[in-house]
């Protein structure tokens, strides 16, 4: 299903930081800085939260080829599956140990996958054709217009205009304002993430198939 959407606004955020900075002319906040802020605040927001805007990207194998490089837009992993297998983390050192040189020699169906920087390496190497679909936290499109829909739930637009606003006060060089206004977005960030990982109740992450779960951006 696709990304739920938010119904506010760039606009909406730029309306209610101005207002309770006292400049509502934009005579010392531009536009232009509210918009690279607001920027700033959503990325921090899918930082800290996997859950705040999910991506599912596809590609293929490579027949004798064990190193694909992760999307530009990726944040982080939390599943890979090569055709339609869910393929099981391990370390890249600790494959190479147990496969020593089979690791780029052995072929067949990929059965674990490790992460190093920004590729990710299938063993045993591919020996077909195949899709592969990784899972993870993805980074928003910036927005750039006053009239740009924000590309996160609602429940995000209080953190996003703290996150603003704390960057407003800082260049009022109001730094106590400002320090508030970071420790409430960072309190609340908490706050939701600990009320999610409560309703889920489990105590330990599970491996499944991600495509039986809800995904909601597909890039």
């Amino acid at each position: 299903m696709p990304q739920p959407l938010g119904t506010r606004t760039v606009g909406n955020v730029v309306d209610w930081v101005t207002e309770q900075f006292g400049d509502i002319a934009n005579v010392q906040l531009s536009n232009a800085k509210l918009i690279r802020w607001i920027n700033m605040a959503i990325l921090e927001i899918c930082t800290r939260d996997p859950k705040a805007y999910q991506g599912k990207w596809t590609l293929n194998t490579v027949v004798g080829t064990n190193e694909y490089t992760y999307p530009a837009s990726l944040l982080s992993v939390d599943a890979v599956k090569v055709d339609t297998r869910i393929m099981r983390p391990m370390s890249f050192e600790r494959i190479q140990l147990q496969t020593e040189e089979a690791f780029t020699g052995e072929r067949g169906m990929p059965e674990f996958y490790s992460q190093r920087a920004d590729s990710f390496f299938l063993w045993p190497v591919p020996s077909t054709v195949v899709p592969i679909t990784v899972y993870g936290s993805a980074k928003p499109a910036d927005v750039t217009l006053l009239g740009d829909t924000l590309p996160l739930s609602d429940k995000f637009f209080p953190r996003i205009c703290e996150y603003v606003q704390s960057c407003a006060q800082e260049l009022d060089e109001d730094y106590e304002a400002s320090a508030a206004q970071r420790s409430k977005f960072e309190d609340m960030m908490k706050l939701n993430q600990n009320s999610e990982d409560a309703m889920r109740g489990a105590p330990y992450p599970q491996m499944g198939d991600p495509d039986e779960e809800v995904w909601y951006f597909y890039a």
